[in-house]
């Protein structure tokens, strides 16, 4: 009976942090001992920047994480922390696609690689777009270009080609960019190459969980004049549908749009809401028939956390072998 009791807890924990970390050997250190004792698995980077962390594990030791974490460094004390509860990984082939077979904890220099080659000036965090909360950022789409077109809005998506080829927002009236670039490093070289279709704009941007919005928008208003008024989205598509789980099929004329599954998502979304996260994603991965019914199973339990990177290597297969 206790064993079931475990296995039922169990949860994914997803979060981002960047500040100065002052020691980071402490840090490193206060890793390797708290998630160890809570017997924690998946993905820890950590720089002199901050922090970004994907773990899996009994929900009860997740939430004495967080706990212990705000304990340790009031940097923390305001990070998203996106925590879902869901099975345990069915079997150790599903446990070592989605990550959670091992605790990994490695320094980087970036949390987040912006670019590929050296850049002629580095873009600092401090100078990151401003956060805007899902109902904000709902607002401005709801209202762009209506009551000043002289303040052209447009909405840049910061994410990889292969996931947006499987969704993105659509507002209509207003100028939606998709770089299309192949990893996120290739994003500033866009930004590089189109900065007179961004220049003189309100930028409004979103990626998936909202880490990848962070250095792109300072990048981009380390351009100087006319490159000052960048927004992001805080918490990425996963916050926004949360509070917006119809996606804004009907209320508003904002559309995550699921190309040619748009019928499909809307059944799934009336049986389970909280799925909408993730399910663009598993229908594209059922209809390519690369996802077994084990792996479903476990993506189901765990759709509220942003796990958008267990599914990019299918889908970058998949579009290669698809051309």
């Amino acid at each position: 009976m206790s064993d079931k009791k475990d296995r039922e807890q169990y949860g994914v924990l997803l979060y981002y942090k960047y500040a100065e970390i002052p020691n980071l050997n402490d840090l490193v250190s206060f890793y390797h001992s708290n998630c160890s004792s809570l017997r924690l698995l998946g993905r820890v980077r950590l720089s002199s920047h901050g922090v970004n962390v994907t773990v899996g594990g009994n929900l009860s030791s997740l939430e004495s994480h967080i706990e212990a974490l705000k304990a340790y460094n009031t940097l923390f004390h305001a990070t998203d922390f996106k925590l879902a509860t869901c099975h345990h990984p069915l079997n150790d082939k599903v446990a070592k696609e989605c990550g959670f077979t091992s605790l990994s904890i490695r320094i980087v220099d970036e949390l987040v690689t912006l670019s590929s080659h050296p850049l002629l000036k580095s873009p600092h965090i401090s100078n990151a777009g401003k956060h805007l909360s899902a109902h904000e950022f709902h607002s401005s789409l709801h209202n762009a270009n209506k009551e000043s077109p002289e303040n052209c809005l447009v909405l840049l998506d910061a994410r990889n080609l292969y996931e947006t080829r499987i969704g993105k927002f659509h507002v209509p009236n207003v100028e939606t960019l998709d770089p299309q670039v192949r990893q996120y490093s290739d994003l500033s070289s866009w930004i590089d190459d189109n900065g007179e279709r961004l220049k003189g704009k309100n930028i409004l941007m979103y990626c998936t969980g909202g880490i990848r919005c962070e250095m792109a928008s300072a990048y981009i208003r380390s351009k100087g004049a006319g490159f000052e008024n960048v927004f992001q989205l805080f918490g990425g598509i996963q916050r926004y549908l949360e509070q917006f789980s119809d996606g804004g099929f009907s209320k508003e004329r904002i559309l995550f749009l699921i190309t040619g599954y748009q019928l499909e998502v809307q059944m799934l979304m009336l049986l389970v809401p909280a799925l909408f996260v993730n399910v663009h994603l598993m229908i594209t991965l059922l209809a390519a028939g690369v996802l077994t019914a084990e792996c479903l199973s476990w993506f189901v339990l765990v759709a509220r956390v942003n796990l958008h990177r267990m599914f990019v290597s299918y889908v970058r297969n998949r579009a290669r072998l698809s051309g």
